[in-house]
């Protein structure tokens, strides 16, 4: 599992890489070996939205099942794009707000210090 979300959480296979990303209680069958017929199926049972944790049931396929398809590797790289990009965003605001604070308060500083020095010369 390479992320894990609230409800949802990705999983990659890395045999032939395939990126799936399961709901809870969605069911995936995966294709190990590129024959066109799932080995395996994987289950996302639940997610602890607290821990990040999911529970994952994995089952060997015995009988020949299609197998599903994964996100193509552009989806997967884009999707992963997107992460960053929120992230980003996030870091901008940041440091936006931080300038606007330090700005601010050394506006303040001069300005008290300026009343002051007035203050002084009426004396």
């Amino acid at each position: 599992m390479t992320e894990v979300t609230a409800t949802t959480a990705r999983i990659v296979i890395e045999s032939k890489k395939q990126t799936f990303v399961l709901s809870v209680g969605e069911k995936i069958n995966a294709d190990l070996d590129e024959d066109g017929f799932a080995e395996i199926s994987i289950k996302l049972d639940s997610v602890n939205s607290i821990t990040k944790k999911a529970s994952i049931t994995i089952k060997r396929l015995t009988e020949k099942i299609a197998a599903d398809k994964g996100l193509a590797e552009t989806e997967a790289k884009q999707e992963e794009a997107e992460t960053e990009k929120s992230y980003m965003w996030i870091i901008i605001v940041a440091v936006i707000v931080i300038i606007i604070a330090v700005g601010f308060f050394i506006w303040s500083k001069k300005r008290n210090r300026g009343i002051n020095y007035r203050k002084l010369m009426r004396q």
